[in-house]
């Protein structure tokens, strides 16, 4: 993978910024650097499928440390990794904290995302608990989570939610779909190659020709 950052000063930028945003005086930049192995393998494996050149090019998985969405991935696999390998789950906290601070996206370190999944410029979203599955499209606005009695949505394989759309509670959402602007389904089952849309006050599905796995990512 290509990176325009060593792994050592890749720890000490990100506990800076952990250090501005929360100056108790605690230094994470080693219980991060001893997590950046696994991090950056995980973001070597979603990168690598994404069919996008900012992503993968020249057959060379990209890692740039300021796009913003390469970032925001990054911190949301560190965040993850740190809570589920470190003894110290205040590291994994700020790391949240600092996802939601720079990028206004707001994915718990609990949540399980899928291990490929794309980035598209996601500020003001909230991902919560949910089933996730690869080869998953996220843009700004979106809310996945669960309904006033704790039920989660189900996501398959394939589906791109665009701007300003929410999937809330018990939904499954069917492999190759498509959410579109603003779309909000609730309690609801949308069957696979489904494109969903509103029209007013009504939600309509209506099937696509093309796949989102084919067109975003490479399996």
């Amino acid at each position: 993978m290509h990176t325009n950052i060593s792994r050592k000063n890749l720890a000490k930028y990100t506990n800076k910024q952990l250090e501005t945003h929360f100056p108790d005086g605690a230094s994470s930049e080693n219980i991060i650097y001893d997590q950046l192995g696994e991090v950056l393998e995980r973001v070597e494996f979603c990168f690598s499928r994404i069919n996008d050149k900012y992503f993968f090019n020249n057959n060379t998985t990209q890692f740039d440390y300021l796009h913003t969405d390469h970032y925001a991935s990054f911190l949301y696999f560190l965040s993850n990794s740190l809570w589920k390998n470190s003894s110290d789950e205040s590291v994994a906290k700020k790391v949240y904290y600092l996802n939601k601070i720079m990028h206004g996206l707001d994915v718990f370190y609990e949540v399980a995302l899928p291990e490929v999944f794309l980035f598209t410029h996601p500020v003001g979203a909230v991902l919560g608990r949910a089933n996730y599955s690869n080869y998953l499209v996220l843009s700004q606005g979106v809310t996945i989570g669960g309904s006033i009695d704790l039920k989660y949505p189900t996501i398959g394989e394939g589906v791109y939610l665009f701007a300003g759309s929410a999937v809330i509670g018990d939904s499954n959402i069917g492999d190759n779909s498509l959410i579109t602007i603003g779309t909000i389904v609730r309690e609801a089952n949308i069957p696979s190659d489904s494109l969903v849309y509103k029209e007013g006050n009504v939600i309509l599905i209506k099937p696509f020709s093309w796949t989102v796995v084919d067109k975003f990512f490479k399996k």
